[in-house]
């Protein structure tokens, strides 16, 4: 392996983050085999599954739930980005529009800012008679947006 090769890979990944995902899914996935196995009967398949999901989501430092209120903490970002943000946290359960709608004010912006963000996401968004959650195209854009953040945050 070349030194310029060897030296640029050396820089672009940083070993204990890819340490602490791999130690982190592992944990994850030996805790929902335990539970799967010791659950078998006693509990309902679909909250099994719920709390076997639950394990493996992604946490996100940059999001607060405060008894089911969210909050965003990414300054700058657009009433758009909020609500991409929020999808993507409760991914995959759905949000309803006026749940939506409150998650944007509460992040800083107005009521008519709040409504025409939405209206602007909604080609990002499935929407039914439950409520929205985000597409797949979305959920990656949201997911950049927080990771550009998060290092961002390291960084400083």
């Amino acid at each position: 392996m070349s030194d310029v090769f060897k030296s640029l890979t050396m820089s672009m990944i940083e070993p204990n983050e890819i340490d602490a995902v791999v130690t982190k899914n592992t944990c994850s996935w030996i805790l929902a085999e335990m539970i799967r196995y010791s659950q078998r009967g006693a509990v309902d398949l679909s909250e099994a599954k719920k709390i076997i999901t639950s394990l493996a989501e992604k946490r996100y430092p940059l999001i607060e739930e405060v008894e089911g209120r969210i909050y965003i903490h990414i300054p700058k970002e657009s009433a758009t980005d909020v609500i991409l943000i929020a999808l993507a946290y409760r991914y995959p359960d759905r949000i309803t529009r006026a749940e939506l709608i409150d998650i944007v004010k509460r992040n800083g912006f107005s009521l008519p800012n709040a409504n025409v963000a939405v209206l602007r996401a909604l080609n990002l968004i499935d929407s039914s008679d439950e409520g929205l959650r985000i597409l797949a195209p979305a959920l990656a854009r949201a997911e950049r947006l927080l990771q550009a953040e998060e290092e961002r945050l390291y960084q400083s």
